[in-house]
């Protein structure tokens, strides 16, 4: 009867190591989840003018007026806690970082704000594979940031 006590116990301490060890392995990948925005993005300018093309309330000469190298200059820069934005020519030293924190999450998206935003306030950032779109004001489309390589 014994035996049997001890061999259910070794099952038991083996069910506990196995479970331990594929927190550990997969620990890093919830990490990294939670911080999926992190990197340097920079606009993509061919992306965001085709989505203003196709999503819109602009007028076509208004459209033309943007399409003419006003996007594709713009940099977001995130650590896991920190942001900063700046447009290309000006360079990463000519912007303060401020902090920021996670409003929400999806599996797809982040929501991200000030420490007195609500998550209405946020600003939302859709992944589409390498990149990310977010909002334009209330102009129907978005602009997209690809990571910088």
């Amino acid at each position: 009867m014994r035996i049997n006590i001890v061999a259910r116990g070794q099952r038991s301490l083996q069910w506990v190591a196995l479970v331990a060890v594929a927190y550990c392995l997969a620990a890093p990948v919830f990490a990294g989840e939670g911080c999926r925005i992190k990197g340097i993005w920079r606009s993509d300018e061919a992306r965001t003018i085709a989505d203003m093309k196709k999503h819109s309330q602009l007028t076509d000469k208004q459209i033309q007026a943007l399409a003419n190298g006003f996007f594709g200059k713009l940099v977001f820069e995130f650590t896991c806690s920190k942001a900063r934005t700046y447009r290309e020519e000006e360079g990463a030293q000519s912007a303060a970082w401020f902090p920021y924190r996670v409003l929400e999450r999806g599996s797809d998206y982040v929501v991200l704000g000030d420490s007195k935003s609500t998550k209405a306030e946020g600003l939302r950032f859709d992944f589409v594979g390498q990149c990310f779109k977010t909002p334009v004001g209330n102009l129907g489309f978005s602009e997209f940031f690809c990571r910088n390589r």
